[in-house]
């Protein structure tokens, strides 16, 4: 039967039958060069019957050509791997001896499939304690004696000293009497100083979330795929 006249989408859930209206069971999976049928309920068996046995197909069942003895070579629970594709070609020869006979064989390559599977990783967060070295200018106020000298231009009488003179202060009377003494003059000056305290506040917030980020990513891997040619049977 002619494999591009039929649209495989379709024959799903179809009932198949073998020679001598054997019953296959049910059309369950189509591959590229196997059908799965599967037949019964509690136990069922299930077949990979090869695409170029394919007799006929009327729309409602499709009729292989293979008997009850060839079934069991086809018996699997898992699609065929590529050592059992031997089963699934069209047999060597056949309706070739034919003149103007065509023969169809299929030719494999492996596709790479994509299977995806989350994988669970654990981002651990951490908050220590990072040591800085700040500087801060800060304005302190001081005292300090300034000594000012003014010369004296007009020289006055004793009456008119003695006039013009007013009370001498708390001070001035010290220093007085602490030079007439002969002793130094101490005089106290204030200035300020700057202690420095560390008080913990809070000068951020960092808020943390999940979010899917879209990346690609490239894979690679090495396949077979068959060549056919036509070996000439003179040069063997």
């Amino acid at each position: 039967m002619e494999e591009r006249s039929l649209d495989w989408n379709k024959v799903t859930g179809k009932q198949a039958r073998g020679n001598a209206n054997l019953d296959l069971g049910e059309v369950k999976q189509v591959g590229r060069l196997y059908i799965m049928v599967q037949k019964g309920t509690f136990v069922p068996s299930t077949h990979y019957l090869p695409k170029y046995l394919l007799k006929e197909y009327d729309g409602n069942m499709l009729w292989f050509d293979v008997s009850e003895d060839q079934l069991a070579r086809f018996e699997k629970e898992e699609p065929p791997l590529r050592e059992d594709y031997g089963k699934y070609r069209p047999p060597e020869g056949g309706s070739m001896q034919a003149a103007g006979a065509e023969a169809v064989i299929p030719v494999l390559e492996e596709r790479l499939e994509l299977d995806r599977s989350e994988v669970v990783e654990e981002a651990v967060i951490v908050k220590e304690p990072v040591v800085e070295y700040r500087i801060i200018e800060v304005p302190v106020m001081r005292e300090e004696l300034k000594i000012v000298r003014r010369p004296v231009t007009v020289h006055l009488g004793a009456a008119d000293a003695a006039a013009t003179q007013t009370a001498p202060s708390d001070d001035a009377r010290r220093v007085r009497n602490e030079k007439e003494e002969g002793e130094e003059v101490r005089i106290l000056l204030k200035r300020e100083e700057v202690q420095v305290t560390k008080t913990p506040c809070v000068f951020e917030e960092v808020v943390i979330r999940k979010e899917r980020v879209a990346e690609r990513k490239t894979l690679s891997a090495t396949v077979i795929k068959e060549n056919v040619y036509v070996q000439d049977a003179g040069a063997a």
